[in-house]
């Protein structure tokens, strides 16, 4: 149909310089049609769905703003091309496509999304409440296991099929035989590698799991924020056991056995068949912004969505007999058959599926910065220390116990100015800062300071240890529950609060560097000279 109105019927001849040649059986010669006078064109001898499959798998390829049907013809690669060509439906020609293109081509649609009655690995969690960051699982603490369900294996030998997922998406069905500070080695009938490197690896599957209850997005929030306290040491990995709990960790192995980890610089093991997930977390991932964007690949990366699920990724180099094959950076060669294909993903279209997959939505990301703090690093004239709301209040009683047994009330010692300082032997802020504190205050022990190091949640015998292995001896107290802890918001160590004479809190410091025991003795000082420190300046309501 042209925009005037007119219809013409006949045989296509060509297309050629924005022009289309009709052959119409009431004109004698061929009928040149300029593209720009039309308004629609129909093809109406389609050819059967017979004589298209006899070509090939029929699919639809999907590019920006694109949908054309047709079949993945025989390629290969070269400077410019890639090996998919692609040759649509009615046509007799096919065309490469180019290497920096994005897209896919669809064989089969993914069905709706059904409701399950039982929800996915990455969908259910059970968190420990109690101890000051939460989430750690019960059998670090020696507790029992929940009864195991009659579908959850005995030990990993008895496991079908464990799964190995990278970061690229793909997901490998495999043994896993091992984890070591390298990488993971495994075994799979998909590939003859055995080795992916950590930086590679975003999840593995181990066994099944007790999908009882789950997961929502304020549980899933807490296991992935990362407090203050741990930036400089953040965990590495998310290890689910089979019963739902969850523990942040740093994984140091893994046998077929036993499972080693570092926890709050302990060493903890777990015995492998209470192991059901364990996910990476990257530091990259923490702060995308710091990531460099990879270069433009050399040639055309593409990702095989197979119809058991299983995905792989590789540099497509040839295409021969309806067989897609290259070469994985990972896994070395690879293949994809498009008979067991429901979608072959190229381009950038890799990484927009695999953002959406389940594990790739574990990253972790920094907790929210206390508005005092924040405050503070954008410089707004008040005296360091001054700007949490504690600062001017009269400072929260309590009682705890010191190292030797002995009771230690804060009341009992006013008219002293008291410094508390906030602390566990796995921060290593607080390490670094400690022996400073220390020495400040011991200088000034004849004008009526002293120093109380409340420690949180830990035992006497790893305090004690530490406290030996640097040589220090200051007033240690044991906020066992976390509760003064709370009543003073620390909740980032190393945290340091100066009491007045008076009773009232003067500063109150947090996060460790390199300009901080020279804050807090600069706030003695003041104190001590009658400055400026128990009135800081705060802004007119």
């Amino acid at each position: 149909m042209l925009d005037d109105g007119a219809r013409l019927s006949g045989d296509l001849v060509k297309v050629a310089a924005g022009q289309i040649w009709l052959r119409c059986p009431s004109i004698n010669e061929v009928l040149p049609i300029p593209t720009a006078d039309l308004r629609s064109f129909l093809v109406l001898d389609q050819p059967s769905a017979e004589s298209a499959e006899e070509d090939g798998r029929t699919g639809r390829l999907e590019l920006d703003g694109v949908k054309l049907h047709g079949v993945l013809a025989d390629g290969t690669t070269d400077a410019t091309r890639s090996c998919l060509v692609w040759k649509p439906r009615g046509s007799m020609t096919a065309s490469p496509l180019r290497h920096h293109i994005g897209g896919r081509i669809v064989y089969r649609d993914p069905p709706p999304p059904q409701p399950r009655s039982q929800p996915r690995c990455a969908q259910a969690v059970q968190v420990q409440q109690g101890g000051f960051l939460g989430g750690l699982v019960r059998i670090l603490g020696g507790g029992t296991q929940q009864p195991r369900s009659s579908s959850q294996p005995a030990s990993p030998k008895s496991q079908a099929r464990c799964s190995l997922y990278l970061r690229t998406g793909d997901t490998i069905p495999c043994q896993v035989k091992s984890i070591d500070e390298n990488g993971v080695h495994f075994e799979s009938e998909v590939t003859k590698a055995i080795f992916v490197p950590n930086d590679k690896v975003k999840a593995i599957e181990l066994a099944a799991l007790n999908n009882s209850i789950k997961v929502n997005h304020v549980k899933r929030d807490r296991l992935l924020t990362l407090p203050r306290i741990q930036r400089d040491n953040p965990p590495t990995h998310l290890i689910r056991a089979t019963n739902g709990d969850y523990l942040r960790a740093r994984l140091e192995q893994m046998d077929d056995k036993t499972l080693t980890v570092e926890v709050r610089l302990e060493t903890k093991r777990l015995k492998r068949d209470h192991i059901a997930r364990i996910i990476w977390l990257h530091g990259d991932e923490l702060d995308p912004g710091k990531r460099e964007p990879p270069p433009p690949a050399a040639r055309m990366q593409l990702q095989a969505l197979r119809n058991d699920g299983n995905r792989l990724t590789f540099v497509a180099e040839r295409v021969q007999d309806e067989t897609v094959s290259g070469t994985s950076d990972v896994l070395g060669a690879c293949h994809a058959d498009v008979k067991n294909v429901d979608q072959l993903i190229f381009g950038d279209a890799i990484a927009k599926a695999a953002s959406t997959l389940a594990y790739q939505r574990w990253k972790l990301h920094n907790a929210v910065e206390p508005k005092f703090v924040a405050a503070d690093a954008a410089g707004q004239g008040r005296a360091a220390g001054t700007e949490s709301a504690l600062v001017g209040q009269p400072a929260p009683d309590f009682t705890l116990r010191l190292l030797d047994g002995k009771p230690f009330r804060l009341s009992e010692h006013e008219g002293k100015i008291v410094v508390l300082d906030f602390w566990a032997t796995w921060c290593g802020p607080c390490i670094q800062v400690m022996p400073e504190i220390e020495r400040i205050t011991a200088a000034h022990k004849d004008d009526g300071i002293m120093l109380v190091a409340v420690n949180l949640q830990e035992n006497a015998e790893r305090i004690e240890a530490t406290l030996e292995r640097l040589q220090l001896s200051p007033a240690v107290v044991l906020d066992v529950d976390g509760v003064v802890a709370a009543k003073y918001a620390a909740l980032s160590i190393p945290q340091t609060v100066i009491i007045d004479r008076d009773g009232s809190i003067a500063r109150l410091f947090v996060g460790g560097g390199p300009q901080y025991a020279g804050q807090v003795e600069q706030a003695l000082d003041e104190l001590l000279t009658g400055g400026s420190a128990s009135t800081p300046d705060k802004p007119a309501p």
